[in-house]
């Protein structure tokens, strides 16, 4: 018989950050756990493509660990934002309706490419498919348009990258030369902010949204 207890301890580990030296990588690789610090819980994320540790709790007491900083790191490297660019030429052409596409990391190559994944659309709705990906491919973006509609995460959006780890991007008034966009990276019910980061990058206004968490410390 399975112990489901033990199952569940070895899949996401809880572990104790060190004060005096650093904290053990993960040997799993591809995986998440727990690190409980002096400064709070976090939760550390780990895929070919993304390291990231995020707060998802403080403490009210003084805990006898070290601290830990929040981080983020893309082991892909900076996915190229023209790639943004052809999508948002993809939403043009969709509209009045919306439409979506992935950013598709390949591992042994380092090439991204851009994954249209509408099947059907509406103004206000669009249904897509994720097909399979390549050996050493990654999803690293999910974007989809609003068509002439602001850019925003809607309720749907939340549900649906709750479990999620990725970049999710939202780009909106398309039909305008003011496009928005909206931009945040998923890790697995946390959502950190990337509109200011991706707008700047593409010249473009950021969508005014007011639930995300504070910027984060990037590594180096």
């Amino acid at each position: 018989m399975i112990d489901r207890d033990q199952f569940q301890i070895e899949q996401t580990p809880v572990v104790p950050m060190p004060r005096h030296r650093p904290l053990e990588p993960d040997a799993r690789g591809d995986g998440h756990r727990y690190i409980v610090a002096g400064n709070g819980v976090f939760l550390e994320v780990i895929r070919a493509w993304l390291h990231v540790i995020v707060r998802i709790g403080e403490t009210e007491i003084a805990l006898p660990f070290g601290n830990v900083t929040q981080t983020v790191q893309f082991l892909c490297g900076p996915f190229p934002r023209l790639l943004l660019k052809d999508f948002r030429q993809q939403a043009e052409a969709a509209l009045p309706n919306e439409t979506a596409a992935l950013i598709i990391w390949n591992k042994t190559t380092g090439e991204f490419r851009l994954l249209p994944t509408a099947v059907n659309a509406t103004p206000d709705r669009v249904n897509y498919v994720i097909p399979a990906f390549g050996e050493d491919e990654y999803r690293v973006v999910d974007i989809h348009s609003h068509g002439k509609l602001p850019a925003y995460f809607s309720s749907t959006d939340d549900a649906d990258d709750r479990h999620d780890v990725k970049i999710a991007v939202v780009i909106g008034t398309v039909d305008t030369e003011h496009v928005s966009i909206a931009a945040r990276a998923c890790i697995l019910g946390k959502y950190l902010d990337l509109s200011e980061m991706l707008a700047t990058d593409l010249h473009l206004p950021t969508a005014r949204e007011t639930f995300y968490e504070p910027h984060v410390q990037t590594a180096a």
